[in-house]
């Protein structure tokens, strides 16, 4: 009897501690998604559009970063208003793929998301940007020797990593 009773006791306590760990994983997994749906829900949208227009996972991954970046986690009233997810203005030089603009800082207007994902693909078509880049610095190096942006180079990169980092390794 006492020998049973100690396997009552250790099955017991191996449940009571099985139970524990999956509740704390319970937890974990929910909180955790309702973060990635908290900050990816547009994210989410912009890289699938990314994906379906062509681009590669790794290049989807970089660039929703950089439009996380562009648009203050997509609340910027150029993003809400013009539909810009790059912060892209009116181009004289190149094919580009919008209404116009709308505003007097002469930011691009998109009919939609689908717009402004085909435009930057134009635009780094006509910068020979065309690639898949290994990392968002690489990247970012790239389109700011080509004068893609003014802020300073360290600057750009922290937070297209810092979005990179919310919205693919949450």
């Amino acid at each position: 009897m006492p020998v049973k009773h100690g396997h009552i006791i250790w099955h017991g306590q191996a449940l009571f501690l099985l139970c524990s760990v999956l509740w704390w994983l319970l937890l974990t997994l929910i909180n955790r998604q309702i973060r990635m749906n908290t900050a990816n829900d547009t994210g989410k949208k912009v890289f699938q559009l990314l994906c379906d227009a062509g681009f590669s996972v790794s290049m989807a991954k970089i660039l929703t970063a950089q439009a996380a970046h562009e648009t203050a986690n997509f609340t910027s009233s150029v993003f809400n208003n013009n539909n810009n997810l790059f912060g892209m203005r009116i181009s004289h030089l190149r094919k580009q793929d919008s209404l116009g603009d709308t505003d007097k800082d002469s930011y691009a207007n998109y009919s939609s998301l689908s717009q402004s994902v085909s435009d930057i693909g134009l635009y780094l078509k006509a910068r020979k940007l065309d690639q898949v880049y290994n990392s968002c610095d690489d990247y970012v190096d790239a389109i700011h020797k080509k004068g893609y942006f003014e802020a300073p180079v360290n600057e750009y990169k922290k937070e297209v990593n810092r979005f990179y980092k919310i919205y693919f390794n949450a």
